[in-house]
């Protein structure tokens, strides 16, 4: 199938479909490739896809296993140049080695809605967002409201906050009970505390690309080596919500070393919000990866590693899974512990209400800079929702009626998609860079290097990682936490955590026609 609108006829462009051998190593997925195409031959074992600029009097071969197709929008003028969207492969962007897969996990337990989402058996995340004018949310009224709607003797509930300092709370059952028309009557019906509070599902969340155990070699859980690694000096704090840290793997003097006042003095290091304990130790790996990517970047940028402060936010589990409630808790823990810059590498395929409104009295109320993965499904983000990174864009705000209006972007979130050339590559300085295959996109958006971080961990670890991580990390992942350190740089130098506004003249368009934006590949 081709198809596609030309505006003047006489051009030179040919299009050729054939089967040739299939690159056992090339995705199928979309490369972005922002540069206008040259001449030559351009192959894909499934499908190309082209949108934009062909460079002038250009003669082009496109071959595909399956098809070419030639997208909505498209139009040519004589010999004039379209940017070009290839589903196929470059030789800067594929993995070397086969892609990691971590270990295996029971398929989850829960209910479904209407969208298949999976969410907790009988939970209700409490919440009231409008912290200026919210009366503090009385807990035994509202488990006592909740297990009327529930139809629950109250010996079998439990109702448990977010954190201190917050208007946040889950409501738990031990019996079944209805969870969504529990929430429809308590959300019509009001509640103790009036109108403002919310009731809703607490979600799961599933990581898409799988990351293998990365602490291989480590001892494990380490006092000694946390006291090693810990200083409080003051200096800038970075909260990584993720799967935890390995911190046998680090430099010494990075984590923060601080209680909060919140449970009972315990979280010095930091919280597990999936076991509600301090052991933030990474026993998957992804978050490991995420701050030693992270490192690497100051190091690359010359910033000297004792300049901040790491806070491990424990969100996701062993599987690398979340919960709405876990990830909206670990935001404001990182608020209570001082954090001036937030990581967030996950998201969800859908604004839910609660979310939202952490993001906005965070970011756009306290002034947080929350930096946030775009994700790894090949998606248009002007097309297909994904958050917390859609924020930073314009976006359908939710109203506590479940209606929505088009809202501003949220200036102190990013949204980062990944590059395709390895992160220990030196940094391409001149010309358009290729997207990393697995990348959603958009016109605008921010974007760093996010291929071979296997390599970066093998090289950088303070122990070796016996055996070598032998399988490829990719993905959004870990090109957000090194736009995360060139926000500790802005911070470093200027004396506060910068927006999207005040990070742009600084940073480098490294696209040949959209607003894609890099500091690292300055």
């Amino acid at each position: 199938m081709i198809r596609f609108l030309t505006t003047i006829l006489a051009i030179i462009l040919y299009l050729s479909i054939g089967y040739g051998q299939i690159d056992t190593l090339c995705p199928n997925v979309i490369i972005v490739n922002d540069s206008p195409i040259e001449s030559g031959s351009y192959e894909a074992f499934y499908a190309v896809q082209s949108r934009g600029t062909v460079a002038q009097e250009s003669d082009v071969i496109m071959n595909a296993g399956e098809s070419v197709e030639l997208g909505a929008g498209f139009s040519v003028e004589q010999r004039a140049t379209f940017l070009a969207f290839i589903e196929g492969c470059t030789q800067d962007c594929v993995e070397s080695l086969p892609l990691c897969v971590g270990d295996p996990c029971d398929p989850l337990e829960g209910q479904t809605d209407d969208s298949g989402r999976t969410f907790a058996n009988n939970q209700i995340i409490v919440s009231y967002h409008e912290e200026s004018q919210a009366s503090p949310i009385d807990p035994i009224s509202i488990k006592a409201f909740l297990d009327v709607n529930a139809g629950v003797d109250g010996s079998e509930t439990t109702i448990t906050p977010c954190t201190c300092g917050t208007n946040i709370f889950i409501y738990e059952s031990r019996i079944p009970i209805n969870v969504e028309g529990t929430i429809i009557q308590s959300n019509t019906n009001g509640g103790p505390n009036e109108e403002g509070i919310f009731f809703g599902l607490n979600y799961y969340f599933e990581p898409i690309m799988d990351n293998p155990n990365s602490t291989n070699g480590s001892i494990g859980i380490n006092q000694n080596a946390l006291a090693r690694l810990s200083n409080n000096n003051n200096t800038p704090i970075v909260a990584f919500l993720d799967t935890g840290i390995d911190y046998n793997l680090l430099p010494d003097e990075i984590l923060l070393n601080r209680t909060s006042g919140c449970f009972g003095g315990q979280d010095a290091f930091g919280w597990n919000f999936i076991d509600n304990n301090n052991d933030i130790f990474d026993n998957r790996g992804h978050g490991t990866a995420v701050v030693m990517s992270y490192l690497h970047t100051l190091n690359q940028e010359g910033i000297p590693l004792n300049n901040q402060r790491i806070l491990p936010v424990k969100v996701l589990d062993d599987c690398g899974r979340g919960t709405l409630f876990s990830v909206i808790c670990g935001m404001y823990y990182a608020q209570e512990k001082g954090a001036e810059i937030i990581n967030n590498s996950w998201g969800l395929y859908e604004n839910e209400f609660q979310l939202q409104e952490t993001v906005i009295d965070l970011a756009q109320n306290a002034g947080i800079t929350i930096v946030c993965s775009a994700g790894n499904l090949q998606e248009d983000l002007s097309v297909t929702e994904h958050f917390p990174s859609g924020y930073s864009n314009f976006y359908d705000k939710i109203l506590p009626n479940g209606s929505t209006i088009v809202s501003l972007p949220i200036d102190n979130v990013f949204e980062v998609g990944g590059l395709c050339h390895g992160l220990v590559d030196p940094p391409i300085t001149s010309g358009p860079i290729p997207f990393l295959p697995q990348s959603n996109y958009r016109d605008y958006m921010w974007v760093e290097p996010a291929i071979n971080v296997q390599d970066l961990i093998n090289n950088t670890s303070v122990i070796p990682i016996d055996p070598p991580i032998s399988c490829g990390i990719s993905g959004t992942s870990y090109a957000a936490p090194q736009l995360t350190a060139g926000v500790l740089d802005f911070r470093l130098m200027n004396g506060f955590a910068p927006s999207q506004t005040e990070m742009i003249p600084i940073g480098r368009n490294v696209s040949g026609t959209f607003n894609h934006f890099s500091y690292t590949q300055r």
